[in-house]
């Protein structure tokens, strides 16, 4: 994944942002292959200046999260014929008391594997990086990157299930790569498989398509039982054409499911492509229901002229700059114009509105400080195509708290 998810913020001026990037950073699964791309549009380190200050290396860089135990070895494998590659792995990485979990580095030709053991269970931040500066040769480029654990006699996978593979949150229009290796999870007939959770709500139809060159595609739609077993709902085989599969879903109840990459035989590995469309029903609450934005649900989904009053608090999204920001979503149809606004009588507003590519990552952002008068902000938008649109409520000034409007218009 081109780590594209671009920390907009209006203190932003250059063309790479500088500093560590965790917001939309997937979590990772034990045995997860993920396969990416280091591009110009990514974020750089920042180095430590003898002075105290940090200054921007120019070194791209992707971020992970992993959901780690005490005790548990992890191997990281960075495979690239294109970048100079290298793996960090901290903990405590909010601010202050980080500790570096890789302790051996080890590397033949292209492929970097470093090992360490985790000090305390709790998340850490994996980044992928290139030890080269943008424009460089070996800055840039593809990479395949692999997470492996050996984890302690009787613990068990982050989830609940001693069998579960390995996804992010999918979201609607998004269609992302993965891959089937040997070191995935298995099921009772000796298939390999990854989940992917998303969360419907009641009467929400969503249309789940799987496909690869390298494996008879076998796709399961279910719900997590007490136990951590999956219940299947629905499931295919072929439905998409050739060895492809698709599944139509309508839930019948709120709540998440789960999506599962399989085979239809053993052992089968190999690339595949899973892609989601939702219609009816929001995925989330309506937006005037919603719980607050970035309280672990995901974003709200904002409905067409109808505004919906926010907060931005302490505990809310932070940007690199150090201001919150609070995410919805708005479903938009190919050319359609928006009018999206922002206003606040307690901060500085910055709105920032983005589409979603092909591959789940911002793309076309478009972002506004004071135009809609005074310090509110106001964004026009025409959709590039049918799929979801990111919308951000932001601040110009870091810590800035405070309630806000948010809406979307149809453009007069």
């Amino acid at each position: 994944m081109a780590a594209a998810l671009l920390a907009l913020g209006a203190a932003q001026a250059q063309a790479q942002a500088c500093g560590t990037r965790t917001s939309g950073a997937p979590t990772l699964t034990a045995g997860q292959t993920v396969r990416g791309a280091l591009a110009r549009e990514d974020h750089t380190l920042a180095g430590d200046r003898y002075d105290g200050t940090n200054t921007c290396t120019g070194r791209p860089f992707d971020s992970f999260f992993y959901e780690a135990q005490a005790g548990e070895r992890l191997t990281f494998v960075l495979e690239s014929r294109q970048i100079d590659p290298s793996v960090t792995a901290t903990t405590h990485w909010r601010g202050g008391g980080a500790m570096d979990v890789v302790e051996q580095r080890g590397r033949r030709g292209r492929t970097l594997t470093a090992t360490g053991v985790v000090p305390a269970t709790g998340r850490i931040l994996i980044q992928v990086e290139s030890n080269v500066s943008l424009g460089r040769r070996g800055s840039t480029g593809d990479y395949t990157f692999t997470l492996r654990s050996d984890r302690p006699a009787g613990s068990a996978n982050p989830g609940g299930s001693a069998n579960t593979g390995g996804g992010s949150v999918l979201r609607p229009g998004q269609r992302v790569r993965g891959e089937l290796v040997a070191a995935d999870g298995k099921l009772d007939d000796e298939s390999h498989f990854d989940d992917y959770p998303y969360d419907m709500r009641r009467g929400g139809r969503i249309t789940v398509t799987l496909r690869s060159d390298d494996f008879d595609a076998f796709l399961h739609v279910g719900r997590r039982a007490a136990d951590g077993t999956l219940e299947n709902l629905q499931s295919d085989d072929d439905g998409a054409g050739g060895t492809d599969a698709r599944v139509e879903y309508v839930a019948d109840q709120d709540g998440p499911v789960t999506l599962r990459v399989n085979t239809l035989g053993p052992g089968e590995t190999g690339e595949y492509t899973l892609e989601l469309e939702a219609d009816g029903a929001s995925p989330t609450p309506p937006a005037d229901e919603n719980p607050p934005p970035d309280g672990g649900a995901g974003p709200a989904a904002l409905r067409l002229g109808s505004p919906v009053q926010g907060e931005l608090a302490q505990g809310d999204g932070v940007m690199d700059d150090g201001s919150l920001h609070d995410d919805y979503t708005y479903r938009a149809r190919r050319g359609e114009r928006l009018v999206i606004r922002l206003e606040s009588d307690d901060f500085d507003a910055v709105l920032a509105v983005m589409g979603m590519g092909a591959n789940g990552e911002p793309e076309n952002p478009a972002m506004d400080d004071d135009g809609g008068g005074g310090t509110n902000a106001r964004v026009e938008y025409t959709a590039q195509g049918d799929g979801v649109l990111l919308i951000r409520a932001n601040t110009l000034a870091a810590g800035e708290t405070g309630r806000y409007t948010i809406v979307v218009e149809t453009a007069r």
